[in-house]
């Protein structure tokens, strides 16, 4: 299969670099006549600071001095002014694990059947598998709880713990814990007072206090419930395009997951807490009016909006901590305000730190200008300038908006190190603009990225005939990795700096089989896959995009019969639900071509203690669907046979030592 043949067509700017040559090269930049968004940009800073101490400050008492200090307050002044809430609290029951699909009136039933029926009140609701259990007094919740021990309801092992709240538990929340200025909460907190102190911990790492084991497990059964919405999405997709499913999916009972699960990956016992490469920190208050660098606390919508510094305990790297606390010192020592989110006005607003394996430190601050000169602006400038051992590179970049998300042509300014800094994935070096995503595990990233290539061209036998799609390439990691195994490469990606980057980064790397188009996904693959595949007979595609495919998109990669083997990575698994059906449920005049079939899915703990995690899903078809599916149950077997196998080993052990 011939080349491209490989020029530059760059709008942009040109930038000044040694490697960026491109006319010795065959890697080729093109950008599309499309509007630029900064949609898929890195920079998700948080939310911009609060207003300074007068919103937090309550005068202790209208019968005592002002000037008299808050400690010598009396306590029937603090009575009168934080009367005490008395709220009767209720004694519930919470199961976990129940059928997703299932309402209130199917969970009444299920109870009565297993002779449930003393309590107050109920709450399950459809597309949730949790469900709640009020009761009137302690004696009911237990004799609840003795009959719903180790249940199983349409083979699942519902999980039944205990949990008390409050009657009116919003209101209670509101007016007690997330009223940090009450002198009654700060007081119960130093003496140790039985309402629990939420932490930075609890911001930075939400899960911090569950077992690891624990975390995986609650992300396994997320990713299984977002595959059987997605089989239940396929079954209505096809019933409303009146065809019937096919064989494989009709086989699925109601409850199964749209194709098998492999255990979740997890993230390497070393890198657990210190992996994160890219924190967003707000520039605000504490709860004592003191200007910090650091994560807010709580919503400002909630009356809470102090910012609190990490502590030894965040996972913080040191790196990212050193360049975090220089940043406090310039807010600190600056005359200019903090901004103010209600009267949107003030300058420093946030700053997002990078720091990656290779020791670069890469810094953006992030401020509005409106109402200080350029003299005053340029100040400031010189004062991060000067700072020279906290980090490798350091950008300003100017926002007017009323958040603290940057807007498309928000003016980014280098002011101080390198102007951009480098991180290392499988042996191959990569340069990252301000502005260009990355992913923030990057121990678990080389795992995934390495998986996900195989994937995509396991059974690749002809390199000149095969050609790979990297949607929203980013900096170029993907379609780097899969060019050693395809004739061609393509990647398309939105972010200007971002394709700038990928090119270099083909260059630095010595990687001349890939051409990067900078565009919008949607107006770039659906006019260019037919020329890109015209003479290969096979083509490999990953896609790594969180919002989910454009159906323009979608349908232009079923429409391809050359697109045999497609890896579906997402941080959101939202947008499996959404795009999956699109490419398995049957050929439609709308969805022309053979559908994909769903090989497996599996789950990568990119962010550990939290929620959060990355999902991929192969998709096959054509002839080398029936191997893969073989395969799959291969690996699905051995990791059976291994279960069972530790499973007696451990009895054995059990009755040796009942022996003893």
């Amino acid at each position: 299969m011939s080349s491209e043949n490989n020029t530059v067509v760059d709008t942009t700017t040109q930038e000044t670099s040694s490697l960026n040559n491109t006319n010795s090269t065959n890697v080729a930049t093109t950008t599309e006549s499309t509007p630029v968004s900064n949609a898929q940009s890195s920079s998700n800073i948080a939310d911009a600071s609060s207003s300074p101490t007068n919103a937090r400050q309550y005068s202790t008492s209208s019968s005592t001095s002002p000037s008299k200090p808050k400690e010598n307050v009396l306590q029937t002044d603090l009575d009168q002014q934080y009367p005490p809430i008395v709220v009767p609290v209720v004694p519930r029951l919470k199961l976990l694990n129940l059928p997703f699909r299932q309402d209130k009136k199917w969970f009444k039933k299920e109870l009565a059947k297993r002779g449930v029926t003393q309590y107050k009140s109920l709450k399950k609701i459809s597309r949730a598998e949790w469900g709640q259990i009020a009761f009137e007094n302690e004696k009911d919740r237990e004799t609840a709880l003795a009959k719903l021990k180790n249940i199983e309801i349409k083979g699942r092992q519902i999980e039944v713990s205990k949990y008390d709240a409050s009657e009116n538990n919003n209101q209670n929340k509101k007016r007690n814990s997330r009223d940090d200025n009450n002198p009654r909460n700060k007081r119960a907190r130093k003496d140790g007072g039985e309402q629990k102190e939420k932490t930075i911990s609890d911001v930075i790492m939400p899960w911090h206090n569950i077992p690891y084991e624990e975390q995986l497990q609650r992300k396994q059964r997320a990713l299984t419930e977002i595959m059987r919405r997605t089989q239940v999405s396929t079954r209505r997709n096809a019933k409303q395009d009146r065809n019937a499913p096919p064989a494989w999916l009709a086989a699925l009972g109601a409850d199964d997951p749209l194709c098998p699960l492999l255990p979740i990956h997890p993230t390497d016992e070393a890198f657990r807490e210190l992996y994160r490469n890219k924190y967003s920190f707000t520039i605000g208050f504490d709860h004592d009016g003191n200007k910090v660098v650091g994560q807010r606390f709580g919503q400002t919508k909630e009356g809470n909006s102090a910012v609190i510094a990490p502590d030894d305990n965040s996972g913080v790297d040191p790196a990212i901590e050193k360049a975090r606390k220089a940043a406090e010192k310039i807010v600190k020592e600056s005359d200019l305000e903090i901004y103010d989110t209600f009267k949107h006005s003030g300058f420093w607003r946030s700053v997002t730190v990078h720091g990656w394996s290779t020791g670069d430190v890469a810094v953006m601050f992030v401020v509005s200008h409106a109402g200080y000169t350029e003299r005053q602006v340029q100040n400031e400038i010189a004062k991060i300038a000067a700072v020279k051992d906290c980090w490798t590179s350091v950008h300003l970049q100017r926002h007017q908006g009323a958040n603290n998300m940057p807007s498309d042509d928000a003016i980014v300014q280098h002011i101080g190190g390198e102007p951009y800094t480098y991180e290392v994935l499988l042996g191959r070096r990569f340069r990252i603009s301000p502005n260009a995503f990355f992913q923030v595990n990057r121990t678990t990233t080389e795992q995934m990225y390495d998986y996900c290539t195989k994937l995509a061209v396991n059974g690749v036998t002809d390199k000149q005939k095969t050609i790979g799609l990297d949607v929203c390439c980013g900096t170029g990691t993907l379609a780097l990795f899969m060019a050693e195994h395809v004739d061609q490469v393509y990647g398309i990606e939105l972010v200007k700096d971002a394709v700038k980057d990928a090119q270099f980064n083909a260059e630095l790397n010595k990687c001349d089989n890939v051409t990067f188009v900078q565009g919008y996904v949607e107006k770039v693959l659906p006019y260019r896959i037919d020329d890109w595949a015209r003479d290969a007979e096979r083509v490999v595609a990953i896609v790594d995009l969180a919002a989910g495919l454009h159906p323009d998109v979608l349908k232009a990669l079923r429409r391809t019969s050359q697109v045999t083997h497609l890896v579906y990575i997402s941080c959101n698994q939202e947008a499996l639900v959404r795009d999956l059906p699109a490419l398995v449920k049957p050929e439609t005049k709308n969805f022309a071509g053979e559908p994909f079939r769903p090989i497996f899915a599996k789950a990568f703990d990119m962010f550990p203690q939290s929620a959060h995690m990355e999902a991929a899903v192969l998709l096959v078809r054509g002839p080398q669907t029936a191997d893969a599916l073989k395969d799959v149950e291969q690996q699905l077997q051995t990791l059976k046979n291994q279960s069972n196998s530790e499973k007696k080993t451990e009895n054995d052990n059990d009755t040796s030592t009942n022996e003893m």
